[in-house]
């Protein structure tokens, strides 16, 4: 059992990790339950959506470089 303080840590933890209030609860739930596969299984899925944003954010920046240089590319010539 975590104690109240290791509990609110854990949970400003996740907060921080990009988790919404009810998907900390559930994983501070699970763990509490002694599901850590469980707690393991949410994380990794809030990994895998953080993984397809930042790589969707990087073909954003892939597509804005290339307008830039395409930019300055017909700008000189």
């Amino acid at each position: 059992m975590r104690t109240a303080q290791e509990k609110k840590k854990l949970k400003e933890e996740l907060k921080d990790a990009g988790l919404s209030k009810p998907a900390a609860d559930a994983v501070v739930e699970k763990l509490e339950a002694g599901d850590e596969a469980g707690a393991m299984a949410l994380l990794d899925a809030h990994r895998e959506k953080l993984l397809a944003r930042f790589h969707k954010s990087r073909e954003c920046i892939d597509c804005v470089d290339y307008l830039v240089y395409q930019l300055q590319k017909s700008k000189n010539g």
